[in-house]
């Protein structure tokens, strides 16, 4: 819709070159939000929470699955998501999931570390030197009570708007009625 070149926005600014390009109320909600995963304690917590979703996704172990079904059998939920570069709305699931299995990252990685001490679950793993070390500065990076902080504001934050966002997608939505999506929101 956007594109300069033979998009919508150039075949309306042809035929009529005051015409003003507006972004839609969605997208112009992703900007915002955008623009708040730039500030540094909440871009370090992004980071730590992908560099940990990639240590458990490019490993063949399934150690934190071995983890959840022993001490979370009733959980739905048996493996992180990634975190989408684009679409807030995914990234808000993946943080979701990341802030509900927290405990249970930590125990992994703690197992990682530790694997004596988990007798209940199976310990036929060898973990090796590096592996161990990523696995001791993801707990340090867990218990730090600055991404604690964040990840709970930012999922908070992303609950209150996730409703509103995908309202304001719908076709027949007006102004009038997006700003008291937007007040009901605040």
């Amino acid at each position: 819709m956007a594109g300069s070149a033979r998009r919508a926005q150039a075949l309306i600014k042809e035929k009529n070159p005051l015409a003003l390009y507006i972004h839609c109320r969605s997208h112009v909600l992703s900007l915002a939000i955008g623009r708040a995963c730039e500030v540094q304690g909440i871009r370090n917590m992004i980071e730590m929470i992908n560099e940990i979703y990639l240590f458990f996704h490019l490993t063949s172990k399934r150690f934190l699955k071995a983890v959840l079904e022993t001490y979370a059998p009733e959980s739905r939920v048996h493996k992180l998501k990634g975190l989408c570069k684009t679409r807030w709305t995914e990234k808000h699931d993946c943080l979701k999931t990341f802030r509900a299995l927290y405990e249970y990252i930590f125990t992994s990685m703690h197992f990682v570390v530790q694997l004596g001490e988990y007798g209940e679950i199976e310990s036929s793993w060898d973990w090796d030197a590096e592996t161990r070390t990523k696995a001791q500065g993801f707990m340090t990076s867990l218990r730090n009570g600055r991404n604690i902080v964040a990840l709970f504001i930012f999922v908070n934050g992303l609950d209150s708007v996730k409703g509103l966002s995908s309202k304001l997608q719908k076709r027949d939505e007006n102004v009038v009625a997006a700003y008291s999506l937007i007040d009901t929101a605040m």
